[in-house]
């Protein structure tokens, strides 16, 4: 009986861990005319989901070091906003850059942004597997959905907006041959991230995550339409 409980919690709390990826990578497959093959997208899936294992060994690993060295006061300002999303956008786009930028099936335009986002959910869903890891021995079902509701609507959200900005500026880098522009995408996305982080941090500011959130979010969507009208083969010497 203790066995089939502990089983119907684990259940549960993986439905609801891998749930807001799942649903924001559907929602952004559709921004592509030409859907990419389930096994591209699978395989893109797979590398930011394992990508997020080496960044999570990292901050396990640096922890006592922050606690430490660093200032109360400045704790959360130079990891959260600072460290967190440095690392987190650079690992994410390795992770697309290996998985996808150089693949034969990655040759619109719109499909650096999808890879990108699809890379950015599959880090996510882990991250949201760690985030409501900690609910799970005491199965309170109401923390695991709310958990990953705000997932859903603020974190799992803000990585795909991140990387779909990344992914627009690498598309424009291989239409205009300008690789400064690749760069010029992870710094965007570095900053989203950061400015996200910023203001969840500091409470008397939280009113402006969702505007954000919506911003960010029209803008890709615009991003989008932007590439789905460059519907040219692409040179994919990134």
């Amino acid at each position: 009986m203790e066995l089939a409980a502990s089983n119907i919690h684990m259940i549960v709390f993986s439905l609801f861990a891998i749930i807001p990826g799942v649903l924001w990578l559907l929602f952004f497959l559709r921004e592509d005319a030409h859907p990419e093959p389930a096994g591209m997208i699978a395989r893109v899936f797979l590398y930011g989901s394992l990508a997020a294992i080496p960044v999570t060994a990292i901050f396990i690993l640096l922890d006592p070091f922050w606690i430490e060295f660093l200032p109360p006061a400045l704790l959360g300002i130079a990891v959260i906003v600072l460290f967190t999303p440095l690392l987190e956008e650079i690992t994410k786009y390795l992770s697309v850059r290996f998985s996808a930028l150089k693949h034969p099936e990655c040759d619109e335009p719109v499909d650096f942004m999808i890879y990108a986002v699809t890379a950015a959910l599959g880090f996510a869903t882990v991250e949201n597997i760690l985030f409501l890891l900690p609910t799970v021995p005491a199965f309170s079902l109401q923390e695991i959905i709310m958990g990953s509701f705000f997932r859903f609507i603020g974190g799992t959200l803000l990585h795909a907006l991140a990387s779909a900005v990344m992914g627009y500026f690498i598309a424009l880098s291989v239409l205009r041959k300008r690789k400064i522009l690749t760069l010029a995408g992870v710094i965007a996305a570095i900053i989203l991230h950061s400015f996200y982080n910023f203001l969840i941090i500091h409470e008397q500011l939280n009113y402006l995550v969702a505007p954000l959130l919506v911003f960010s979010f029209l803008l890709v969507l615009s991003f989008f339409k932007k590439m789905r009208k460059k519907n040219v083969a692409v040179n994919r010497q990134l």
